[in-house]
Parts: structure tokens; sequence; C-alpha cells
């Protein structure tokens, strides 16, 4: 039985074309148009540097912010203030801006850039940070009016940065071909575990539906991350979609 979700077989064109776009300027339009249908209105690919480094801008992959807000950010030295830098340089989790704001409640410098952001139209966002093992950390920063971070959409969203991330830097790995195994490709559980969890499925839920513990459920994903260089597990749907191993 084949799940379904959010992300369908159209959106999932869109993802694979927004990681093949070979140049900026055809990703900057694919990502727009994806983008927008959930609220996304900018967005920054940048490289993680500590927040004591000057100069973190060089790193700046795709640079798709209000032109006001992003010298704004520069000259005022946000980068050194700014609590999604630190969430992300910490912790390889996506998250939505409005989980920042319980542990942000002593940290007025963050709630500045925060507050700052928002007078520019940034006023909802979610970050996806990048810590590829063997290969360089950075954050795809999506920000808008009104963001939708619901179940499905946010990990429409978190695809979305890992392709455009891909596109960007070239990472690629050999595509594996379908019916072609290795020594350390997905077991048929792994691909079941990983494939109710693209539909949007929690480790409990993968658990009741294929009869198995919770517990099992999330070992499954955790080989599955190993098996696949994966940072997460947005990244390890990520790469057994983009490698035939799943499908939507």
């Amino acid at each position: 039985m084949t799940p379904t979700g959010a992300v369908k077989s159209n959106v999932l064109e869109e993802l694979l074309a927004i990681g093949e776009s070979g140049s900026p300027a055809p990703l900057k339009r694919r990502l727009h148009t994806l983008l927008g249908r959930y609220g996304v209105e900018c967005w920054l690919v940048t490289g993680l540097q500590p927040q004591t480094v000057a100069g973190w801008q060089d790193g700046t992959l795709m640079n798709a912010w209000p032109d006001a807000w992003y010298r704004r950010y520069i000259a005022a030295g946000h980068y050194r203030r700014d609590p999604c830098v630190a969430r992300s340089l910490r912790s390889p989790r996506p998250f939505a801006w409005r989980e920042l704001e319980r542990e942000m409640a002593q940290d007025t410098a963050g709630l500045r850039v925060m507050a700052e952001a928002r007078e520019f139209g940034l006023k909802q966002g979610i970050c996806v940070p990048l810590h590829i093992p063997g290969g360089p950390s950075a954050v795809v920063t999506m920000a808008g009016e009104a963001v939708d971070d619901a179940p499905g959409a946010d990990r429409v969203l978190h695809l979305a940065a890992l392709s455009a991330f891909w596109s960007l830097t070239g990472i690629r790995k050999p595509v594996v071909r379908p019916g072609r195994f290795e020594r350390s490709d997905l077991t048929g559980r792994e691909c079941e575990v990983l494939r109710w969890t693209a539909a949007g499925k929690t480790a409990w839920e993968v658990g009741q539906i294929l009869g198995i513990a919770e517990t099992t459920a999330i070992s499954h994903l955790r080989n599955a991350r190993r098996k696949l260089g994966a940072a997460n597990v947005v990244h390890a749907v990520a790469e057994a979609l983009r490698l035939n191993r799943i499908q939507l």
C-alpha cells in the first residue's frame, strides 16, 4: 500500500527539478513558485559560521531576502545576536521561528533581531540547518507574512531547502538504480519506515501501521540515516527519494 500525504507527485517533480537546476536563475524561479504556495516570500541560503566570526555574508549561496532587510541585518551586526543562527549552530533539526519564543524570554538582543525582522515583513519563518557529514554546514532560512509550517507543509519546505542546497553546492551522490543493491543499501523495512515518515507519520504512528514498537521504528530511522549519510530524518527522506528507494 502506498501512503498518501501533503507531498504529491507534482510537488516531488518540482523538488527534483529544484535540485537539478544547475544555475541560480532557474533555481530561484522554481523556489519562488513552490515556496510561494506555503507563504514563503523570501529566503537566504548561507554557510554557518560561529557567531563571533566577521564577514559571515561571504558564505551566502543565494540571497532572496528583501534588500533593505539584508543591508540592515549586516549593518547592525545581527548575525552575532540572531537566535536562529544560535539554534542552527547547535542543532540539525529544522525549526519554526515560533519555537524560539520560550527560550528567548531573557534574550533581549535576540528579541530585538526578531522584532526588526517583523518590521521588514519577515513575521514568520522556518530554518533548516544542514550539517552534512564530511561537508559544509549551512542554513536555509525561509520567511514571510504567514508561513505554513503545519505537518506536511513543513516537510515540503524542508525538502525544498535540501534540494536548493544540493543545486547550489553541487553536492551529489552516485544514483543507485532500482534493483541494484549494495552492502550498505536500505532494508525493505527501513524503506517502509521512511516512506510512512515522508507521508507525515510520527514514529509511534509508523509503529502502529507496521505492527512494530515505536522504539523499533526509531531504530530503523536511525539506521537509514546512517546508511544514507543524512544529517536528520528529513535529509534521509530526501536522499531515499533521490536514490529512488522510496516513492510517494
